[in-house]
């Protein structure tokens, strides 16, 4: 099993659930891209509170958008990041 079926399995079973992944540049993404704004999470989820919202990446990318996230109105209870440097 792919991580992504693996992953689209196990939120699946856990209610109202989004898992997007920003792709290597190669042409076969089709979905949304760019930074992730209020407008984009109203847009892509309609009520932000309320889910547990899961960041990983480079640390100034999880650190906007978990400010991005604090101003739209999570909890910072409901935020869990993961930090990766240097890729």
């Amino acid at each position: 099993m792919q991580l992504r079926e693996g992953l689209n399995k196990y939120f699946g079973k856990k209610g109202n659930s989004a898992l997007t992944r920003i792709p290597d540049n190669n042409g076969a993404w089709t979905g949304q891209t760019g930074h992730i704004s209020a407008e984009m999470l109203f847009t892509q989820i309609g009520i932000v509170r309320g889910p547990i919202y899961y960041i990983a990446g480079p640390p100034t990318m999880v650190a906007a958008t978990r400010r991005t996230l604090a101003e739209v109105g999570v909890d910072e209870d409901d935020i869990r990041t993961e930090e990766f440097a240097g890729y």
